[in-house]
């Protein structure tokens, strides 16, 4: 088999996951492992790949990725659990009432949102003006170490 038949399987692979998902007419989760599934046998018995090399594939793949799908797991039923409780729903009805009906204007919105939160992590914080006798500490980000005895 081929490299472009290689390419192409795989892309049909990912058309059918995306028509599949897009229709409703599965789980992603299902979705997801049988149609690579169906396209592994199908480069095995085409010659291309052993089942050994498909399995290492599989193992480095979940290695890679695993961690990522747990953090999209747990951040969906975080923010689930945050929207029913209505914790978002003060800032987004004042964001509405801002933008209203309009499509744009809620882009802009949710990009100025994300730009600010992304603004207001990375900026460091002025030191405040306490009455200890504390000398100020630097606000600079520490130097990266091995050990992290002194800054830590």
């Amino acid at each position: 088999m081929s490299d472009p038949v290689v390419g192409i399987l795989g892309l049909i692979c990912i058309i059918a996951v995306v028509v599949t998902l897009f229709r409703s007419k599965t789980q992603p989760a299902i979705a997801f492992i049988v149609f690579p599934a169906i396209l592994g046998l199908i480069l095995v018995l085409g010659g291309r790949y052993s089942f050994d090399n498909i399995a290492t594939m599989i193992k480095s793949g979940l290695g890679s990725t695993g961690p990522t799908a747990a953090l999209f797991v747990f951040s969906v039923l975080y923010f689930g659990i945050m929207t029913d409780a209505g914790m978002f729903d003060v800032i987004i009805g004042k964001l509405m009432g801002l933008v209203g009906d309009n499509v744009i204007g809620v882009a802009l919105a949710l990009a100025h949102t994300a730009l600010a939160g992304t603004a207001a992590w990375r900026r460091p914080r002025a030191p405040s003006r306490s009455r200890s006798r504390r000398p100020a500490r630097s606000m600079s980000w520490p130097a990266r170490s091995s050990s992290c005895s002194t800054s830590c």
